[in-house]
């Protein structure tokens, strides 16, 4: 069992109202983009070499104790990977807008049920 870290906690419990504590990120791409198959096989031939990717938190009975990291027994990299593309030419504004759009605080906290 892998208990989250003190410091881990601290940014689950400060979750809340506006304050997210999320994470995310935007990769750009050079020349021709992979199509979205190839990119989700590249990331599934890989992500083995990052358990963490694959596991989700379980909170302990009444909330005794912090949550611990267990592997998510329905993975699927799809489900965490999506692309998004301008229309072409698409300039430095539009991607602006766009990733301040993709990052904003959509995410809500997982329920304490563990599911």
């Amino acid at each position: 069992m892998d208990r989250l870290t003190s410091f881990d906690a601290s940014f689950l419990s400060n979750e809340k109202g506006g304050a997210h504590m999320a994470v995310g990120a935007i990769l750009t791409f050079a020349g021709e983009a992979p199509s979205e198959e190839e990119f989700v096989a590249q990331v599934r031939s890989r992500v083995h070499l990052l358990p963490r990717l694959r596991q989700r938190l379980l909170y302990p009975p009444l909330s005794l104790g912090t949550p611990y990291w267990v592997d998510h027994e329905r993975f699927a990299v799809e489900d965490h990977v999506g692309r998004q593309m301008l229309p072409p030419p698409g300039s430095d504004a539009e991607f602006r807008e766009l990733v301040g759009r993709l990052l904003a605080p959509l995410w809500t906290a997982p329920s304490r049920s563990g599911s």
